[in-house]
C-alpha cells in the first residue's frame, strides 16, 4: 500500500501458502480461506493521523535493561499471541529512552531459517520522509535554502498547474499543506519501470492542485519526492548518497540506506503481499521513482539510535558518524546537552559534526504547520504530531510492499519505540504495539503496575454465532453487511472502506484483524459473544456500536434479508474489470447500485458518476479531491451491448466483445491499462496444454492411484439426476467445450456417492422457492483424467487442478462442480467469472464483478453449505461434500460404472 501514517481497517490471513500476485499463478499451493479488506472508516477510535508457517521462537537481539524486564516479556507474549492469530512474517522491535536502546528483539524469521533479530533490515516506507525533510532542515539552518521561498526559486523547470496565486513552498510540501497531488503520474507508487527521481519530478508538470496551498492537508508522496529532488539539484549530487552523508552517516546508522546496497540488503527480510481473495504472495523489491518518499532500508536498532539524537535535541553521540558498534549510551548527560548550540559541521567538510540539527530547529519541525496557535495535532515538517497518554507525541508510520513500520517516540518523557512487520497492510498491528510499548513502559518509569488494557487481544466467535450473526444491520451509510466464512465472521460498511474480522471480547464483538482492531458492538436480541452453542442459536435484532468510552451508541436494527439486486446501468459494464499491474491491482466493481474503487488491495471507495467516463473518489481516504477518468473503445454499439456482449438484464446475448469496452483508466493521474482477466460471459477458457493428450492418455491409462491406508466406506456411486430429473446436465468434459478442448468422458454422465448425491439433490430443490435450479458440470471423475490435467497444465496455472499424487476429492465421487439455471428460461445465471476458468475471478471471494453477480455466487454457496458441502478455495463452482474423508481415490470410467 502506499506509504502512509493512516490506520486503516483490514482482515486477517490465517497463514501463508500459495503465490497469486495477479491473473497468474505462482506455485501449486492452495488458497487458506477468505480473504477481503479495507478500511473501516465508520468509527472514529480506528482513526489515525495521516494516512507458510509461523517462523523460529523469538530471539532478542539484547536483554531488557533493569526496569523493563517485565516491559518486554509483555510486549513479548503480545507480539507472539498476534503473530500466531494474524499469520505474521518477520517482526522486529526496538525500545528506547535517555539511556539508549533498552530491549529489542525479532520474531519469526528473517528468511527460512535463518531468525529475524533486532537487526534485521526492513523497508520503513514513509519513514523515510522524516531523513529527507531533516536533510532540508540541515540547509535551511545553514542559511542555504528558505522553506518559505517558492520551490520554482530552486527548480525553475517544477510547473504543475497552480492557478490560486500562492506559491508552492518547500514548508507547505513537508508538512503535506501544498494541495499536490498524492502519486506523480511517472515513478509512483505502482510504478516499476525503474523511473528516476528527475523523471518523476518532470512528469508533475501540468497537474494541476488538488487543493489551493495552505488550505487543506492532502498527503503526498509526490510532494516529498519535489522536496528530496530540491536536495539533489542544490547540491549537485544524487539523493540517496546525500542524505546518506548529511544524515544516516552522522546518525550512526550504519545499516541504513536509500539504495539497495548489498551490504545492507543482504539481510533484508522475506516480506509478503496479500490480497481480499488470495494469500500471501513475496512483495515486489522494485525500487521507486520517489524515493525520498518512502525508498529507505534500515534496521529497528538503527532507527532507535535515531531516536536517540531526538531525545539529545539534535546532538549526535560522540563518534556516531564513525563507529558502527553499540546503541546510544550517553546516560544522563544525553539531555544535558540536547540544545548545546554548537555549529553543524558541512557534509564533505572533513569535521565531524557534533550536532544533527539544533534543538530550535528541531522544535520547529515538531509543531504542527498551518494550525490554529497551540494546535498539538496535525503534521509538522514531516513528522506526525499528537497528544497521547498525557504527553507529546511524535513520529510516522510506514507501509511499502510487504513493510509495515510504526516510529513513535515521546520527546519530553524521552521514550521511544519502532516496531517493524514483513507483512503489508499490518499497520494497525505495529501501531498497536508501539501503543503498547509506550504505555508499559511510562508506567515501569514511573514504578506502576503495568496497565493490561493496552495488551489485551480477543477471542475466536463461535462458528454458530457467527451464522446466527450473519446479515445487514442499520441503514443508508451507517449499514453494515455481516458475512460468515468458514465459521468466522466479518463485516463491510455500507458508506465504504471494507471488510474487516468480528471475534470477541468476553460479551463483546470487537473488530481485531491484521490491520484493525477496537471497535466494539453488542448484539441485541440474540446470543452473547461467549455462546458456546453451535447452531441453533437466535439471530439479534439489532447491533449496538459502543463509543470509544464503552458507552452504547444508537443501535442498528436488523434488516430483511437482500433481494436480488438489479444489474447496473449498461455504461457501467464497459469500465468494470480489472486495471493496473500484477503486483498491484485496481479492480473498479458495482456494488449497492454505485461503482467502486478497490485500490492498493484494501481501500474499497465509493465513486461519484460526474459523467459517463468520469468519476470522483469520495471525500476521504488517500485519493481525496481527486477522480477517475476511463478511455473506452470506439463507443457502445446499437444495441446497447457492453464488453461482454450481455444486455442490461444481465445476460448474454454474443458471447463476444463490443467496442464500448474500457483500455484504460487515469486513477488520481496516474495510467492504469486494463487487464485481460479470464474469459468474457458464456466464454470457455482455455490453456496451452504443455504435452497433447494424445501423448497423456496412455501414460495416464497406465498409471496408478497412488496406494492410500484404509479403511473406507464402500463406494455407492449413483447418477444424480436419477434422484432428481430437474437438475440439468452441462458435462463439458464429455465434449471439447472446455479448459484443454480434447473429450475426457465418454458420455455426458454426472456420478455421486450417494450422501453427496442426495445432499445436491435437496439443494435443487430449496433453490427453486428463489426460481433457481441446480445445474451439473462434473461430480465424480476417474484418477487418469485428474493425472491428464494436472501433467497438461502449465506450472503458473496449477492451483487449479489437483495433483494426482494426492488424488481429487472428485475422484472419490464426492465433490461437486456446477452453476445456477433460471427455472424460467433454462439458461445459465452470470456469474462473476465462468466456469474452469483458471483466473482469480475463480476465487469463491473475489471482490469484483457486480452486487448481482456476488449475490448468485452467495445464494448457491450458502445453499451447498447447509447441505454439509464446502466451497474450494480456489473454484466458485467447486463444493466438496463433509464426507469426502470416507471415500477411496477410484479410477473407473463411465463406461465401467455401468456395467
Amino acid at each position: 500500500m502506499t506509504f502512509c501514517n493512516v490506520l486503516v481497517t483490514f482482515r486477517v490471513h490465517e497463514r501463508r501458502g500459495g503465490v497469486w500476485p495477479g491473473s497468474s499463478a505462482g506455485s501449486s499451493a492452495r488458497r487458506t480461506g477468505w480473504r477481503r479488506a479495507g478500511a473501516l472508516l465508520f468509527f472514529t477510535l480506528l482513526a489515525g493521523v495521516g494516512c507458510g508457517d509461523q517462523g523460529a521462537d523469538s530471539v532478542p537481539e539484547m536483554a531488557a535493561h533493569s526496569g523493563y524486564g517485565e516491559v518486554a516479556d509483555a510486549l513479548t507474549e503480545m507480539i507472539e499471541r498476534e503473530r500466531e492469530q494474524k499469520g505474521l512474517a518477520a517482526v522486529s522491535i526496538a525500545l528506547v529512552d535517555a539511556d539508549g536502546v533498552v530491549w529489542a528483539g525479532g520474531f519469526g524469521e528473517q528468511s527460512p531459517g535463518v531468525a529475524a533479530t533486532a537487526e534485521t533490515v526492513y523497508r520503513v516506507g514513509s519513514v523515510s520522509k522524516l531523513f529527507t525533510d531533516i536533510a532540508v532542515m540541515q540547509l535551511a539552518e545553514r542559511g542555504e535554502i528558505d522553506i518559505d521561498a517558492p520551490v520554482r526559486t530552486y527548480l525553475p523547470g517544477f510547473a504543475p498547474d497552480n492557478r490560486s496565486g500562492t506559491p508552492l513552498t518547500l514548508r507547505q510540501l513537508m508538512s503535506h499543506r501544498s494541495g499536490l497531488i498524492r502519486e506523480p503520474p511517472e515513478g509512483h507508487y505502482f510504478d516499476d519501470t525503474g523511473t528516476d527521481l528527475a523523471a518523476t519530478i518532470a512528469s508533475l508538470n501540468g497537474t494541476p492542485l488538488i487543493y489551493e496551498p495552505e488550505t487543506r492537508t492532502k498527503y503526498s508522496n509526490a510532494g516529498i519526492a519535489v522536496v528530496g529532488y530540491t536536495l539533489e539539484v542544490t547540491q549537485g549530487e544524487a539523493f540517496a548518497d546525500y542524505v546518506k552523508r548529511a544524515v544516516i552517516e552522522p546518525v550512526g546508522m550504519t545499516s541504513s540506506a536509500f539504495a539497495p546496497d548489498p551490504a545492507v540488503v543482504d539481510d533484508l527480510a522475506d516480506a509478503y503481499m496479500w490480497g481480499f481473495d488470495r494469500p500471501d504472495f513475496d512483495a515486489p523489491g522494485f525500487e521507486l521513482g520517489m524515493a525520498p518518499a518512502g525508498s529507505m532500508y534500515s534496521t529497528v536498532l538503527d532507527l532507535a539510535r535515531f531516536m536517540g539524537v531526538m531525545f539529545r535535541r539534535g546532538a549526535l553521540e560522540e563518534g556516531a558518524a564513525t563507529d558502527a558498534g553499540g546503541a546510544a549510551e550517553s546516560g544522563g548527560a544525553m539531555a544535558d546537552r540536547a540544545d548545546a548550540a554548537e555549529p553543524l559541521a558541512q557534509p564533505g567538510s572533513g569535521d565531524l559534526p557534533s550536532r544533527l540539527l539544533s534543538g530550535e530547529t528541531l522544535e520547529a519541525m515538531w509543531t504542527p504547520q498551518f494550525a490554529d496557535p497551540g494546535a498539538t495535532t496535525g503534521y509538522g515538517l514531516g513528522f506526525a504530531v499528537q497528544e497521547r497518554f498525557g504527553e507529546r507525541w511524535l513520529g510516522h508510520g510506514g507501509a511499502i510492499y510487504g513493510f509495515s513500520t510504526q516510529l513513535a517516540f515521546l520527546p519530553d518523557a524521552q521514550l521511544g519505540v519502532v516496531v517493524v512487520s514483513a507483512v503489508d497492510g499490518t499497520n494497525t498491528f505495529t501501531s498497536r504495539v508501539a501503543d503498547a510499548a509506550l504505555a508499559l513502559m511510562l508506567a515501569a518509569r514511573d514504578g506502576e503496575p503495568l496497565p493490561a488494557a493496552p495488551l489485551r487481544g480477543s477471542d475466536p466467535i463461535p462458528p454458530g454465532l457467527a451464522l446466527a450473526l450473519e446479515g445487514t444491520y442499520g441503514t443508508g451509510d451507517r449499514a453494515l453487511d455481516f458475512d460468515q466464512r468458514g465459521g468466522r465472521l466479518f463485516m463491510t460498511p455500507a458508506r465504504g472502506g471494507a471488510t474487516v474480522e468480528i471475534r470477541s471480547r468476553g460479551d463483546t464483538l470487537t473488530v481485531d484483524d491484521r490491520v484493525s482492531f477496537g471497535a466494539r458492538f453488542l448484539a441485541d436480541g440474540g446470543a452473547g459473544a461467549q455462546a458456546a452453542s453451535q447452531s441453533g442459536m437466535a439471530s439479534p435484532t439489532a447491533l449496538i456500536p459502543l463509543r470509544p468510552d464503552g458507552t452504547p451508541g444508537d443501535p442498528l436494527p436488523r434488516q430483511p434479508p437482500t433481494p436480488l439486486p438489479p444489474p447496473p446501468p449498461p455504461h457501467w459494464h464497459g469500465l468494470i474489470g480489472e486495471y493496473g499491474w500484477d503486483h498491484n491491482v485496481l479492480y473498479i466493481l458495482e456494488r449497492g447500485g454505485r461503482l467502486h474503487a478497490l485500490i492498493e488491495w484494501f481501500f474499497l471507495y465509493p465513486l461519484t458518476e460526474i459523467s459517463r467516463d468520469v468519476y470522483a473518489f469520495p471525500d476521504w481516504g488517500l485519493y481525496h479531491g481527486e477522480q477517475l477518468v476511463f478511455t473506452r473503445g470506439a463507443g457502445q454499439d446499437e444495441a446497447g451491448q457492453d464488453e461482454a456482449g450481455r444486455d442490461e438484464a444481465g445476460g448474454d446475448t454474443t458471447g463476444g466483445t463490443t467496442p464500448d469496452r474500457a483500455t484504460s483508466v487515469v486513477a488520481a493521474s496516474i495510467l492504469f491499462p486494463r487487464r485481460d482477466v479470464g474469459t468474457e460471459a458464456g466464454g470457455t477458457f482455455r490453456i496451452d496444454p504443455v504435452r497433447p493428450v494424445s501423448q497423456l492418455r496412455p501414460e495416464a491409462l497406465a498409471a496408478s492411484p497412488p496406494p492410500e491406508p484404509g479403511p473406507f466406506r464402500d463406494s455407492e456411486l449413483v447418477e444424480v439426476t436419477s434422484l432428481e430429473p430437474g437438475i440439468l446436465l452441462d458435462v463439458r468434459y464429455a465434449t471439447t467445450n472446455n479448459f484443454m478442448s480434447s473429450v475426457f468422458y465418454d458420455e455426458p454422465r454426472v456420478f455421486l456417492q450417494r450422501p453427496a448425491a442426495e445432499a445436491v439433490a435437496r439443494v435443487h430443490r430449496a433453490l427453486a422457492e428463489h426460481g433457481y435450479g441446480l445445474l451439473l458440470h462434473d461430480g465424480y471423475r476417474p484418477w487418469y483424467v485428474t493425472k491428464m490435467f494436472f501433467d497438461a497444465t502449465p506450472e503458473s496455472q496449477k492451483i487449479f487442478v489437483a495433483d494426482p499424487a494426492n488424488g481429487s476429492r472428485h475422484n472419490r465421487g464426492s465433490a461437486i462442480d456446477l452453476n445456477l439455471y433460471d427455472l424460467v428460461t433454462g439458461e445459465p445465471v452470470d456469474m462473476v467469472g465462468t466456469y474452469d476458468e483458471f483466473s482469480p475471478r475463480s476465487f469463491p471471494d473475489y471482490p469484483g464483478g457486480t452486487s448481482r453477480q456476488r449475490w448468485l455466487r452467495e445464494l448457491l454457496r450458502r445453499a451447498m453449505e447447509a447441505e454439509g458441502f464446502t466451497v474450494y478455495e480456489a473454484e466458485w463452482w467447486h463444493f466438496d461434500h463433509e464426507d469426502w474423508r470416507e471415500y477411496a481415490i477410484q479410477n473407473a470410467t463411465f463406461d465401467e460404472l455401468g456395467r
